[in-house]
């Protein structure tokens, strides 16, 4: 697999960091979305914004088979990392770039539509970088792109306005959940505390769900004229234990670097 911009040496991590090594899975660990806190009750369950019956943590497991959102397995020469995704487009699925740092990865299989299919290449942000001060991860975004096509139909970028402290956002993920398994689609709602340029900081106090390993690349949604809409991916987060008082950070889709690779790798993209 062609690797665009490989940055394999690097094995920095911002305090948790949200790949999954498979090790953990052959323990007994399966799979999770997630969602924080708010003035208003927060849903750990997420599954009808893709239209999918019925974690993360303190979330909901998701019927998988016509989900935009993807599992990662990231094969290396002694190790298999889990990481998430969301097709954008039929032959595309946008991750987080961090998943590919570290150990040289020689596969990347994606399980999609109930079936897997591998990656002929990968293209990785340029300017994916540790911010110093805070250990978080700048410009975490890859694009990966399948050997075929599929069906599911895309994701939308929401680029259209931008988004704000209290909003209510959706999140997916294929990693831990609160009894430590990881590998099952799982869904809840988290709510905006803060942004940046690059990134969107979510609290999680108990209520709603949120992020935690092998969740990295999964999707931050929003509902936009009844479709969901991505609005960041899951980066990283502050408690080793994703519990209540952690702080998850997303990446900031509309980050201009962030929405320029992305169209110049994806060109097809569709933006709402």
């Amino acid at each position: 697999m062609n690797m665009m911009n490989d940055t394999s040496g690097w094995s920095g991590r911002f305090l948790r960091a949200l790949t999954l090594s498979v090790a953990l899975i052959a323990l007994g660990l399966a799979s999770g979305c997630g969602g924080g806190g708010g003035d208003d009750e927060l849903s750990q369950n997420s599954c009808s914004l893709l239209g999918l019956s019925t974690r993360i943590i303190n979330g909901s497991a998701c019927a998988e088979s016509q989900a935009p959102v993807v599992r990662l397995s990231l094969i290396s020469r002694n190790a298999t990392a889990l990481c998430s995704g969301t097709v954008i487009s039929p032959t595309k699925v946008l991750t987080a770039a961090h998943c590919f740092l570290g150990p040289a990865i020689s596969r990347v299989d994606v399980l999609v539509e109930g079936q897997t299919i591998s990656a002929t290449q990968a293209f990785i942000h340029p300017g994916v970088a540790v911010e110093p001060r805070t250990k978080a991860v700048l410009n975490d975004v890859a694009v990966v792109e399948l050997a075929r096509p599929t069906t599911i139909a895309p994701v939308a970028l929401y680029t259209s306005s931008s988004v704000g402290p209290g909003d209510v956002f959706s999140v997916f993920g294929y990693g831990l959940d609160e009894r430590g398994f990881a590998g099952t689609l799982r869904s809840g709602e988290m709510r905006v505390e803060d942004l940046t340029e690059n990134h969107i900081f979510a609290r999680y106090e108990g209520e709603g769900s949120n992020t935690c390993n092998g969740d990295s690349g999964g999707p931050a949604l929003l509902e936009i004229r009844g479709q969901p809409t991505l609005i960041g991916l899951t980066s990283s987060g502050a408690n080793p234990d994703c519990g209540p008082g952690d702080l998850s950070l997303f990446q900031y889709i509309q980050n201009e670097g962030v929405l320029e690779f992305l169209r110049q790798v994806a060109p097809e993209i569709q933006e709402r």
